[in-house]
């Protein structure tokens, strides 16, 4: 049994003169009131007691794992986003070092092409042929020098 005590006390009175005086009344004594629980309802209470604590621990334990899954999958996403930035990157340095090293075949090939255009590359003037010689004839006579790309025969 639980017993509360409680102290009344009247409210002031002002009186309506002009400097407000506060006056208070005598003092009742204390007044002890008694609470009583009914043995069921205090026996029901123990018994939801224990399942609402249960079930507060699972809804806590529930939320802890809530966040340590929300967690986990920002983390996760962290490092996907991180993978794939440096995936990137990766990427495109691999892509400026194939342009490179392209762009640097490509100039040693021009300079071989235009190395060997000049070493293979002759213009062969001839001079006082006599008529009988034809572009064949000439064609025949510098064969053995290698490929001739033109021959003609021009008469004065």
């Amino acid at each position: 049994m639980l017993a509360m005590s409680t102290l009344m006390m009247p409210a002031p009175t002002m009186a309506l003169s002009a400097a407000p005086q506060l006056t208070v009344g005598p003092h009742k004594p204390p007044e002890t009131k008694l609470l009583t629980i009914h043995p069921a309802a205090a026996h029901s209470q123990s018994q939801t007691t224990p399942q609402h604590q249960l079930h507060q621990h699972q809804q806590q334990q529930a939320a802890a794992q809530q966040q340590a899954a929300q967690q986990q999958a920002a983390q996760q996403q962290a490092a996907a986003v991180q993978q794939q930035q440096q995936q990137q990157a990766a990427a495109s340095q691999i892509a400026a070092q194939q342009q490179a090293a392209a762009a640097q075949q490509q100039q040693q090939l021009q300079q071989q092409l235009a190395a060997t255009v000049k070493q293979e590359h002759y213009h062969i003037f001839v001079g006082d042929l006599s008529p009988e010689i034809e572009t064949q004839t000439l064609k025949d006579a510098f064969a053995p020098f290698g490929d001739i790309s033109d021959c003609r025969v021009v008469r004065d």
